[in-house]
């Protein structure tokens, strides 16, 4: 350690290697490879139409990203995912790989990859929930004559239909579905760099529109800084999961003999390895206790 420096640090192959394994993301961040290739393609089509990249450049550099997308195994340990996919087009291209990073930071490049992450994940969360609340409404629409008891403190207190836990059971869903819905953000972040964008001509309208974001983020500063979407998602993920540990162990106490409303299908019931009268609700203990996991 010097105690002043005259310039800016190289990192890199001169970092220790305790250093970089302590720095690194990249264990995590593997599985942002996707969306850190694709926001890279918008944004290399971008620099192209602004002739920041000439053409022959940009279809190498477009030609290799999509072999590092194909083959998504084998990455370099390097301090992130960005830098991982940055050696690999070096390895290739030489110094042409370094025109990808034109007019761009990696803290506008990981608000980018963050954004599209949380929305493809939403998007998967809106399909199973859907298919859930539609399975819900067939089995409610079957069960609107099947009679139970209600309970409050675990005890006997309302007759109630079936179909009116399933409601219930739906209604939970149904909020989740709009809460998640709503936590993807609409703003596309590329374009502010480190924090105060760019001096270089680039069109930020080109990468919202090939991205399909609503607009662009309003501050560089708030930009790199937000978070706020992922921690929008979390909690709509997390108060998803709470509901399905309350479905789970209303199904877990009604399988049992001492209720006796329920009775798992073969499909689903697993045995004992001792007494084979059981039909064990694994399935939704299972889900009980990942609930628990993913919410602490």
């Amino acid at each position: 350690m010097t105690v002043v420096g005259s310039g800016a640090a190289s990192g890199g192959a001169q970092l220790l290697p305790e250093v970089l394994a302590f720095s690194s993301s990249l264990p995590l961040d593997r599985q942002l490879l996707r969306e850190d290739v694709i926001g890279s393609m918008a944004h290399l089509i971008m620099l192209s139409r602004a002739g920041l990249v000439p053409r022959e450049a940009a279809g190498a550099i477009r030609s290799e990203l999509v072999r590092v997308l194909e083959a998504a195994t084998g990455l370099p340990e390097e301090e992130d995912v960005h830098m991982a996919v940055e050696t690999l087009l070096a390895r290739s291209l030489g110094e042409t790989a370094g025109m990808i990073h034109t007019a761009r930071s990696r803290n506008d490049q990981i608000a980018l990859d963050l954004r599209l992450h949380v929305r493809e994940q939403s998007a998967l969360a809106l399909e199973e929930l859907s298919l859930l609340l539609a399975e819900l409404a067939e089995r409610a629409g079957r069960e609107r004559d099947t009679l139970l008891p209600g309970y409050t403190h675990r005890q006997r207190a309302q007759p109630v239909s079936a179909a009116y836990y399933f409601c219930a059971w739906g209604a939970m869903f149904a909020r989740d579905l709009e809460l998640i819905r709503t936590a993807a953000s609409p703003e596309m972040p590329l374009g502010v760099g480190a924090l105060a964008g760019t001096s270089l001509p680039i069109d930020r309208e080109v990468v919202r529109q090939l991205l399909r974001f609503e607009r662009v983020t309003a501050n560089g500063l708030d930009t790199v800084g937000d978070r706020d979407f992922a921690l929008d998602f979390a909690y709509a993920a997390a108060r998803a999961l709470l509901h399905a540990s309350r479905v789970a162990t209303d199904v877990i106490d009604f399988c049992t003999a001492e209720f006796g409303y329920l009775r798992l299908d073969d499909e689903i019931a697993m045995g004992s390895s001792m007494m084979p009268q059981k039909r064990n609700p694994d399935l939704f203990e299972l889900i009980r206790g990942k609930c628990g996991r993913a919410v602490g």
